[in-house]
């Protein structure tokens, strides 16, 4: 199959299909869902997310296309335009060896969050290990001193929320105010897997301890299950009720940009599922090989996925739900924040020599530091993944915010 083509039929349709909150199939014991009841499926996913079809089409003629950030080969926070434009650097502490890693937009594009590592015995004691906070107008600051098992933006922009501590010793999910530095501390599961933040129903049926802690939802994987923990006290429920050693595959999952669906595989890996988090509903589908690497797009019409080894990733696949699909260049792998806020293009990184690209930007083919790096940042049209995809930079972690 030539690369960068669309499939119109086989497996590819029934991905498309099949991916969507049906009218029947809840999410404890989900089974794939029939043609009929996939009938609909553009109008059902667009529903999951913040825009419509006529709101996506109004910001695509519009050019809301947003910014790419990625990590260069210098270990620093990079943005750029989606044809490598207005390139700059946000950060300058970064080094190779205690590079910034794993980006993630705040909603209101003010900031990302991101990782810090340091390598050798000293990684223990040092000052810049940690979750960090990097401004979109430059500049960043630690939050916490330590990498946490998860952490996720709150829906306000504001509100960070990451989880402290390891397995088999109790977990906590902190809340932090990014401007008044406030913190609220709630016990989870050990072994919960933080994936993102929700909001939890609001009127009179809300306590008040909800209430005080924002009405906040975080979402993970405890176990095998996808699972919500009430950030107020604590209180949590399980969303799935898979069997042991036959639910959430390596605790692979990711949420929509609105949080209002959680996509997500099934061991061994070869089973996706989408499920709508306020009715519970979903949809689920076979695939070829394990996935290691999974993005919805905010409005819920595209998804993006990869398989392959963890960590190395062999090959992506870019799904238009209810139309078809398409492969991305070959060695291309994903984050979740892969997709632009109007969905026209995604994101992604590339391994050096797997792919060629149209080179984009000011940057030479050694990146921003002038020496070799292993993968390039590549950005691509969503109905034209690979033929017309553009080489922005020498660097990786990709991410798509406003």
């Amino acid at each position: 199959m030539r690369k960068g083509t669309w499939w119109g039929l086989g497996m590819a349709a029934a991905l498309a299909a099949a991916l969507l909150p049906g009218s029947s199939g809840q999410a404890r014991g989900v089974s794939s869902l029939t043609t009929r009841q996939a009938r609909g499926v553009t109008r059902a996913m667009g529903a999951m997310g913040a825009m419509g079809a006529a709101e996506v089409t109004r910001r695509v003629k519009a050019g809301v296309g947003g910014r790419v950030a990625y990590v260069g080969a210098d270990g620093n926070v990079y943005v750029a335009g989606r044809d490598g434009s207005g390139k700059r650097a946000l950060t300058s502490d970064g080094t190779t060896a205690s590079p910034y890693a794993a980006l993630t937009w705040s909603p209101s594009g003010t900031g990302l969050l991101a990782l810090r590592y340091a390598f050798g015995l000293q990684a223990v004691k040092s000052p810049v290990v940690g979750l960090w906070l990097v401004s979109s107008s430059g500049g960043s600051r630690r939050l916490a001193p330590a990498i946490p098992r998860g952490f996720a933006w709150a829906p306000d922009g504001r509100a960070v929320v990451y989880e402290q501590g390891y397995p088999p010793d109790p977990t906590l999910l902190t809340r932090l105010d990014t401007r008044s530095g406030a913190q609220r501390t709630t016990p989870c599961p050990a072994a919960f897997a933080l994936k993102g933040v929700t909001g939890a129903a609001s009127g009179a049926g809300r306590s008040a301890a909800a209430a005080a802690g924002g009405g906040y939802r975080a979402i993970g994987v405890q176990g095998d299950q996808i699972e919500a923990v009430a950030l107020a006290d604590g209180a949590a429920k399980a969303l799935t009720t898979y069997s042991a050693h036959a639910g959430v595959w390596q605790g692979l999952a990711a949420l929509d940009g609105p949080g209002r669906a959680v996509l997500y595989s099934v061991t061994p890996g070869t089973r996706l599922v989408s499920l709508d988090l306020r009715s519970g509903r979903g949809g689920s589908v076979s695939v070829s090989d394990p996935v290691v690497g999974l993005a919805p797009s905010t409005d819920g019409r595209w998804i993006a996925y990869a398989t392959g080894t963890p960590g190395l990733a062999t090959q992506s696949v870019l799904v238009r739900v209810g139309k078809g699909a398409a492969t991305l260049p070959s060695g291309a792998s994903i984050a979740a924040q892969a997709f632009a806020p109007d969905a026209s293009a995604l994101a992604f990184t590339v391994r050096d020599g797997a792919s060629g690209g149209r080179s984009g930007g000011s940057t030479g083919s050694t990146g921003s530091t002038g020496r070799a790096a292993t993968s390039s940042v590549y950005t691509a049209p969503t109905t034209c993944p690979a033929r017309c995809a553009r080489r922005l930079d020498t660097g990786e972690d990709a991410v798509w915010g406003p």
